[in-house]
């Protein structure tokens, strides 16, 4: 397990975990993941938004990235692991998993894809150049502090189908005026 790193750091091997933090404070501009990674902690590049390029070794059998979409998927593309400020997030994926893209999203629209169905904890929080959300009606389930702290972000319409709103998922979103909610919400959690 990898629990702290430099700019020098090489990834041999034997390392089969990044861990929580273990790039903070790192200047990151790219990340490649080896065939040996297994585990990849959501904060491992937490504190750092200028990553330009994702992209996984294509023996990993954990994890894998589509050409040209700078993100990290699971192996099976369903989750939606990590993504940066250059990310094009692709077709078919169902989860965005938690933290994928805290602080690094730096669209202004966030149109996220049909099929879509959660998305995690923090995985857009502290993205501050969204000001557009267009949330497919396939998703079911926003998650604790998934928009939190998107400062500019004004007008959000949840689509029909949607069921929960977990606590805090538009926390201090201070400019945040409307949000449009469907018949089909059971559950909103804490604001």
């Amino acid at each position: 397990m990898l629990i702290a790193a430099c700019n020098a750091t090489f990834i041999n091997s034997d390392i089969k975990k990044l861990d929580n933090g273990c790039f903070r404070g790192v200047n990151v501009r790219s990340v490649k993941l080896s065939q040996s990674i297994e585990e990849l902690d959501m904060n491992a590049f937490s504190d750092y938004a200028n990553i330009d390029s994702l992209s996984v070794a294509s023996e990993n059998p954990y994890y894998m990235s589509p050409e040209g979409s700078n993100v990290i998927l699971t192996k099976d593309e369903k989750s939606l692991i990590m993504g940066c400020r250059t990310s094009i997030i692709p077709k078919g994926i169902e989860y965005i998993e938690d933290g994928a893209f805290y602080g690094r999203y730096s669209n202004s629209l966030l149109k996220l894809p049909d099929g879509l169905k959660e998305i995690g904890e923090g995985a857009f929080a502290e993205c501050n150049k969204i000001n557009s959300i267009i949330l497919p009606s396939s998703v079911s389930s926003i998650g604790c502090h998934a928009f939190a702290r998107c400062n500019r972000i004004v007008e959000i319409i949840i689509p029909e189908g949607a069921k929960t709103i977990k606590d805090y998922a538009f926390e201090n979103c201070e400019h945040l005026a409307n949000i449009y909610l469907p018949s089909s919400i059971e559950t909103i959690g804490l604001s």
